[in-house]
């Protein structure tokens, strides 16, 4: 058991220095007019989605599926931790998304609204943006079958939870 316990203080300890190395970036002022070619809203996140291309290795990827999200979703998160602007999350997840990604999305919101005190976008509250049952996102109940539904919980994040979603906030991590 203390092995266990030595490892989550590890994993505790990685996502706190994490953490720290993306608070301590001070987001310079956006110019009027600026447009980067990675997502700055979940319009463009869909986009890129949509528009992905996969690498050779990734035989018959179905266009708006895990690679080709996963791949945007980075490009997003990286430009909003560059930026820290309320303005990435003015416009609700879109409806193309599998409702998995919707809620993700609005959990994301949320806590990263949370987290460097921005205003909440108006359609946070939306109660379409809720799993109709407790679910792992994606492929996170794969990394560790060993761990209990129950762990996993205590782990996720209360914006995730509130929402169905078991989702840890370190997996918003982009260094």
């Amino acid at each position: 058991m203390a092995g266990k316990l030595t490892a989550q203080r590890l994993r505790d300890e990685q996502d706190r220095l994490c953490w720290a190395i993306i608070d301590s970036h001070v987001p310079p002022i956006r110019s009027d007019g600026y447009h980067s070619s990675r997502p700055s809203n979940y319009r463009e996140l869909e986009v890129a989605t949509r528009d992905y291309v996969p690498w050779p290795s990734e035989v018959d990827v179905i266009p708006g599926t895990w690679p080709a999200f996963e791949h945007a979703w980075g490009d997003f998160l990286h430009e909003f931790y560059y930026w820290r602007l309320a303005d990435f999350f003015t416009e609700p997840p879109p409806a193309s998304f599998e409702l998995q990604y919707k809620v993700l999305l609005a959990g994301s919101a949320e806590y990263l609204c949370d987290r460097w005190e921005l205003d909440m976008p108006d359609w946070i509250g939306d109660p379409q943006y809720r799993m109709p049952e407790l679910t792992d996102f994606g492929v996170a109940r794969l990394l560790d079958l060993r761990e209990t539904r129950f762990r996993r919980c205590q782990r996720a994040a209360p914006q995730f939870l509130k929402r169905n979603l078991i989702f840890e906030a370190r997996n918003l991590i982009v260094l």
